[in-house]
C-alpha cells in the first residue's frame, strides 16, 4: 500500500493520543449516513472510533482495516457494542459477501494509496459493497500549489493523564511538483516519569487534483453529488480548511 508504510502496529494502543474532541467529525457521518440508510461500511477505520460513535446513535456499522492491531485494539475498547462489526482487510481487495447503504473513508485515508490504479482499485471494492443509489464519502487532502515543509516540531497531548504520557516529535514535507506528502515522525511514551519506549512512524501521502478524482469516481459509476469544505456541509472552494466528496452509485456494473 505505501512505501513508507509507518508503524501502524505499534501505534494502535495509542492511536487517539491526541486527545482530540472529534465529536464534529464524527457527527458529520452520522448526518450524512442517515441520507442512504442505517448500514454502513467505514472503511480504512483505524481503532473504529468513528463506527462507535454511529452505533451509539442506532446506525449497524461495520469498520474495515489493515492493520491487524488496529483491528484488535478496536474490538478490545468497542467490542461491547453489538452493532460494530470489525474486519481485517485491504480496502483495494476485500469481500464481505454483504451491501451497504452507505461507505465513507474519514481522515484523508485515501491519500495512503500512493498511486491512481490503488485508488481506482479501492473503489472497485467499494462500489462492489453498495446498494445500488448506495452513498460514498471520501475525506481528501487538496493539494496544494507551492512546496512546502515544517521544521520538526513537538506535539503534545491534550489528555491529562498522570500514568502515560505520549507526545511527538517530526517533521512534514510537501512536495508540489509529485503532490507527495512525507512525514516523518518519532512517537514517545513516558509512565511514571520514566521514558518506557519510543518508535518510529513514518510515511507518505499522495494527493490527487480533482481532475483525477472525479475521472476515477466516473469510471466507477460514481456520480458527484457535493463537495464540502468542512464538517458543517459547507459548500467546498479552493482554500476551504477540507475536502470532502460525496458521490453516489448510480447501478451495479
Amino acid at each position: 500500500m505505501n512505501n513508507k508504510t509507518g508503524n501502524y502496529a505499534e501505534h494502535a494502543s495509542v492511536w487517539d493520543w491526541a486527545g482530540n474532541d472529534r465529536s464534529e467529525e464524527f457527527e458529520f457521518w452520522y448526518r450524512m449516513s442517515l441520507r442512504y440508510g442505517d448500514k454502513v461500511l467505514s472503511a480504512m477505520a483505524a481503532l473504529g472510533e468513528a463506527g462507535a460513535y454511529l452505533v451509539e446513535r442506532g446506525i449497524e456499522v461495520t469498520a474495515l482495516d489493515y492493520t491487524q492491531q488496529m483491528i484488535d485494539e478496536g474490538r478490545c475498547r468497542f467490542g461491547h457494542l453489538a452493532n460494530l462489526h470489525f474486519v481485517q482487510g485491504d480496502v483495494r481487495d476485500f469481500a464481505l459477501g454483504e451491501r451497504f447503504d452507505f461507505a465513507f473513508i474519514g481522515t484523508t485515508d485515501l491519500n495512503h494509496l500512493l498511486t491512481t490504479a490503488d485508488v481506482s482499485l479501492a473503489l472497485q471494492a467499494l462500489r462492489q459493497h453498495l446498494k445500488a443509489g448506495g452513498g460514498l464519502a471520501l475525506e481528501l487532502w487538496y493539494p496544494a500549489e507551492k512546496s512546502w515543509s515544517t521544521p520538526r516540531r513537538r506535539f503534545t497531548s491534550l489528555k491529562s493523564d498522570a500514568a502515560l504520557q505520549v507526545w511527538k516529535e517530526g517533521t512534514t514535507q510537501y512536495n508540489s511538483l509529485t503532490k507527495r506528502i512525507t512525514i516523518s515522525q518519532q512517537v514517545f511514551k513516558q509512565q511514571g516519569g520514566d521514558h518506557i519506549g519510543q518508535f518510529t512512524h513514518e510515511f507518505e501521502l499522495q494527493l490527487y487534483s480533482r481532475s483525477e478524482m472525479l475521472r476515477i469516481l466516473l469510471a466507477n459509476n460514481f456520480e458527484l453529488v457535493a463537495e464540502y469544505g468542512d464538517y458543517s456541509f459547507s459548500r467546498w472552494s479552493k482554500g476551504s480548511g477540507k475536502w470532502i466528496l460525496e458521490a453516489r452509485l448510480r447501478s451495479q456494473v
